[in-house]
């Protein structure tokens, strides 16, 4: 079962709406047992003590049990397709990074609209599948103009360019603690003018050398960065 966030007065635990109505889903029983997680990412027991509605208490705290938090990463996605859009959103949170923007680039399709009330939902049953902290923070299209200035918050900008005959990995120098972002094009790729814009705000990448879509680039950036700020020895 996937780890339900509640909230916990004392002792009694309160699911909401949404958990309650997957727990009558489960035909959960009376004094069963579940692993619940609070808003600061700790793990309890909780033995469900009613069933209309539905509630608990707290039966022991896990001590050796607590939820990661975000790597700070931020990802500047370029706005595609819904249904992939989406997809990079549920595998990025599984990565646990902070933060999508989607971006406007010139060559993205101007007539794509995200659902942002439903990839709030993907991010919400991702949270409880991998076990994050908080949700992964979605924030509102932003155009590429207004994603240059934001540029100026991290440490370091990434940007995953397909014409780079090499990468620049020796501009870094990796700490845990820096605030990272990286830049993901739409279907049609970084005009001229803009990789112009980038070229003295950015890293330059080259991920592979095959042409990768950009939710595959998204996913496969996140996962380099994370390896190598945080888990090389």
């Amino acid at each position: 079962m996937a780890k339900l966030k509640v909230s916990i007065l004392k002792d009694k635990v309160i699911f909401n709406q949404q958990d309650a109505k997957h727990l009558k889903a489960l035909r959960v029983k009376l004094y069963s047992q579940v692993v619940c997680c609070d808003e600061n990412g700790q793990y309890f027991l909780v033995q469900i003590d009613s069933l209309n509605p539905i509630t608990g208490k707290v039966i022991k705290r896990l001590e050796d049990k607590t939820c990661p938090d975000p790597y700070n990463i931020t990802c500047f996605l370029g706005v595609i397709k819904k249904q992939y859009f989406e997809l990079a959103v549920n595998q990025l949170s599984q990565l646990n990074i902070l933060k999508i923007v989607p971006v406007y680039f010139e060559y993205s399709q101007k007539n794509y609209q995200l659902d942002l009330k439903r990839i709030q939902k993907i991010c919400c049953e991702s949270k409880k599948q991998c076990e994050r902290k908080q949700e992964l923070i979605i924030k509102a299209p932003i155009s590429f103009n207004e994603m240059v200035v934001q540029l100026a918050n991290y440490d370091f900008n990434f940007l995953a360019y397909e014409k780079q005959t090499q990468s620049e990995w020796d501009k870094v120098a990796f700490k845990n603690q820096n605030s990272i972002s990286f830049m993901i094009g739409p279907e049609g790729g970084i005009s001229d003018k803009e990789i112009k814009v980038l070229q003295n705000k950015c890293i330059f990448l080259k991920l592979t050398n095959t042409i990768l879509k950009a939710e595959t680039a998204a996913i496969y950036l996140a996962s380099t960065l994370i390896e190598r700020f945080y888990n090389a020895k």
